[in-house]
């Protein structure tokens, strides 16, 4: 079967974070969100079909 290698290092890159990590979803969690404030100017926020953004929570 063909191997994507995109999709190939994509799942490496998981499976490093994770094992950094310990497995453990909330650390993974932590991890990322210390990134988003790291680096805010890469996050995109989607809008309501009104142009509206979400509230936070809903």
């Amino acid at each position: 079967m063909w191997k994507d290698p995109i999709v190939e290092e994509i799942h490496a890159v998981r499976r490093r974070i994770a094992k950094e990590c310990n497995h453990d979803i909330r650390q993974i969690v932590e991890r990322l969100r210390r990134k988003e404030k790291r680096h805010k100017e890469r996050l995109t926020f989607l809008k309501h079909c009104d142009g509206t953004k979400p509230k936070a929570g809903g």
